[in-house]
């Protein structure tokens, strides 16, 4: 049996978040007046529309926000960004008409934004802030009158186990003090809100979830295609489809009832729900799916370059593994954690009750600096574990957060000789001594581990946590506190507790092909998905070929397929393989540092395909005012050829896109997993654990 490390098996399950109240979440979306105490304007309707399927999530936000005050403002508004987001239009209604905005180089845009405001023009404008956040800017919002904006955004999605997963982020995170004295936050709004979601999948589901809003109408039209409505959707939204055979769920149950219950009462659409909770939508497919491959395209004429995107579901071949491990417990004890210390001593409690006799732990506190609680490696029993509790339930949470000084600290405590697992669980981003990408990396870099993450709250470190499991061979996971807690662990429990395809490679012959994406590089784990993007030239036959290694022997799987002469209905794709290519060059250069080239060819793909990055910037002016400025509106046509697609696909029946059907890559269904209904924080840590540990136990190799 293939050792899941040579020596040690370490595995970090990042739960940033994870120990605290759920009453923490600040609310996102509001848009607050420039300068001074003023309230934030008031927001009359925020409305979301969504559209997944072939793989990916068109996610359109429309708002209409009232200026109270006796002057004209400019106005700021906040976004979180969601995973993998590619932010792909803006608009601003000027005289009761959209202007969409154009794409420019970050200084230029900021340039011409100044400039209009100052002659009285309108204008605004879209910036991405790091990872965490979308800032756009409005002038002028008149006094006592109303400004009209939307903007929408696109991210591919994928399948774990047979769970599908979506969330529209309203939670800040809490983690930057700054934005938090900048920013005003409320939870609710005074007009109408509405959520409502398209779900299109070419395979059948079964069940849809939505576990942290009960009052969600969750509609079945047909096995391909459901809906999910919250708050007070428009008369014209609830027309949209025309259901053949309507059943609608409890959004709360779990994914593992195969049957529809009653149907909610029809006044649950018009409560208004707060909005401090991100929005998450489960669904899931039908048991006993094949593994498959499956393709889309664009290629907008024969002669063109196409984009493809290829999504590979192996199938339930990877075998179960041995077990046997000690535990380190890497705990945040940050002036973030303040007030949270006893939640924090009741889940270590309640998780170190779990754990198997002749297991052994250690526990690691971080502010500033790091420490252990105990001397050494303590054996499970009870005296052990309630030592342990009480010395926790004396500790202050005080200080910065030095998440370098608590893995380091961990990483001089492994034993080489016994299995090891690490649990970090912190509420915020690094921000004391080291706290670059390059430092982390060195930390591992001598040490044969595997860093698998649940990355909690949409403030959090996503690039630098995403990247730390990719190189290390791992595998990350994005938690909200409105997730199905559990059914996350569990997926990621199924992860460890099986052995992977290692050293995957993935060759495609017969067509050609370049500037190829993958999403991983190394390691695949049980039900997670290969997902590779790129563009291809001509069409015809394909040989398309997997190869990794079970348990340390080569294994490979092959399938042909023809690539596409033409096809015009996912013109999406150029934007999403642009987003994803900038996103590794973006990580290339935090790693090892920026060029001048490498910078000018990032900046110039995303204003070429109209992208919002930390490089570039959205743009709206007037109308007429584009021309005078020389800005071309490139964005603004390919909106509505983007436009056009949906509206086609939206008029027919969800299609399967599965190219191997003549020549199956696997020979095995795809992996699946059950969803248990939603957890407590207070029990999280228990349940990773009780759950993930005794399942992911190695023996030495």
């Amino acid at each position: 049996m293939l050792s899941f490390m040579n020596k040690s098996s370490v595995a970090f399950f990042m739960l940033m978040g994870c120990a605290l109240p759920l009453a923490t979440a600040e609310a996102a979306g509001l848009m607050t007046p420039k300068g001074g105490d003023q309230p934030p304007l008031e927001m009359k309707e925020h409305h979301v529309s969504v559209v997944v399927e072939s793989g990916f999530a068109l996610t359109t936000v429309e708002q209409t926000f009232y200026n109270p005050h006796p002057q004209d403002l400019e106005a700021l508004y906040s976004f979180p960004v969601p995973d993998r987001g590619a932010f792909s239009s803006f608009t601003y209604w000027i005289d009761g008409q959209p202007v969409h905005g154009e794409v420019l180089p970050k200084k230029r845009a900021k340039e011409h934004y100044q400039q209009e405001k100052k002659t009285g023009a309108r204008t605004a404008l879209a910036e991405q802030e790091q990872h965490h956040r979308f800032k756009l800017h409005v002038w002028p919002v008149k006094a006592q009158d109303q400004v009209r904006i939307q903007f929408s955004y696109m991210q591919p999605l994928s399948v774990d186990g047979g769970i599908g997963r979506y969330v529209y982020p309203l939670e800040e995170g809490g983690v930057d003090q700054a934005a938090q004295s900048f920013w005003h936050m409320d939870d609710h709004i005074a007009g109408q809100f509405s959520f409502n979601m398209q779900l299109r999948d070419g395979y059948p589901i079964t069940a849809v979830r939505t576990p942290a809003h009960p009052n969600a109408k969750v509609t079945q039209h047909d096995p391909k295609q459901w809906q999910v409505q919250l708050g007070s959707v428009p008369p014209a939204v609830e027309q949209q489809a025309k259901p053949q055979t309507n059943h609608t769920t409890t959004p709360t149950q779990p994914l593992d009832k195969e049957q529809p219950t009653a149907p909610h009462p029809a006044s649950s659409m018009h409560h208004q729900p707060r909005l401090d909770k991100d929005i998450v939508v489960y669904w899931r497919h039908q048991k006993n799916l094949p593994g498959r491959v499956d393709m889309v395209t664009y290629k907008p004429s024969p002669q063109a370059r196409g984009t493809f995107l290829m999504t590979l579901t192996p199938g339930s071949d990877l075998a179960p593994l041995p077990q046997g491990r000690d535990w380190i417990l890497v705990l945040d004890k940050s002036g973030s954690m303040g007030g949270k210390i006893a939640t924090l001593a009741q889940s270590v409690a309640a998780g170190l009750k779990k754990l198997p006799k002749g297991d052994r732990f250690q526990i690691i506190m971080f502010d500033q600096h790091a420490s252990k609680l105990n001397a050494q490696f303590q054996p499970v029993n009870h005296t052990t574990v309630q030592k342990s509790i009480e010395a926790l339930t004396k500790v202050r949470a005080s200080g910065g957060t030095n998440l370098y000084a608590g893995l380091s600290f961990a990483m001089r405590h492994l034993e080489r000789d016994r299995p090891t697992g690490v649990i970090l669980i912190s509420d915020g981003e690094a921000n004391i001594d080291r706290t670059h990408k390059r430092d982390f990396l060195a930390l591992l870099k001598h040490r044969d581990v595997r860093l698998f993450t649940a990355i909690m709250g949409n403030s959090a470190n996503r690039p630098l946590l995403k990247e730390l499991s990719r190189l290390t061979q791992g595998t990350a996971i994005n938690i909200s506190n409105s997730d199905d807690i559990l059914g996350m662990v569990m997926q990621a429990a199924s992860k460890l507790s099986h052995e992977a395809l290692h050293g995957t490679t993935l060759k495609i012959d017969g067509i050609k092909t370049a500037d190829l994406t993958l999403n991983q590089l190394a390691s695949l784990y049980r039900g997670e998905q290969l997902i590779m993007m790129g563009h291809y030239w001509g069409d015809g036959l394909a040989e398309v070929t997997l190869k990794g290694k079970h348990s340390g022997k080569p294994i490979q799987y092959k399938t042909q397929f023809h690539f596409p002469k033409q096809s015009t209905l996912h013109p999406e794709l150029d934007r999403l393989w642009a987003f994803a290519t900038i996103d590794a060059m973006e990580q290339r250069m935090e790693l090892l540092g920026e060029n001048r080239d490498q910078v000018q060819a990032s900046t110039d793909l995303a204003v070429e395909y109209g992208l919002v990055t930390p490089r570039t910037s959205m743009l709206v002016v007037e109308e007429a005012r584009f021309q005078q400025l020389g800005i071309k509106q490139h964005n603004a046509q390919r909106l509505q050829r983007e436009h056009k697609a949906q509206q086609a696909r939206l008029a027919q029946t969800p299609l399967s896109h599965r190219v191997d059907q003549a020549q199956p890559m696997f020979n095995t269904p795809q992996s699946t997993h059950i969803s248990a209904g939603a957890v407590d924080p207070v029990t999280l840590l228990a349940l990773l654990l009780g759950i993930a540990g005794p399942a992911i136990r190695r023996m030495k190799s």
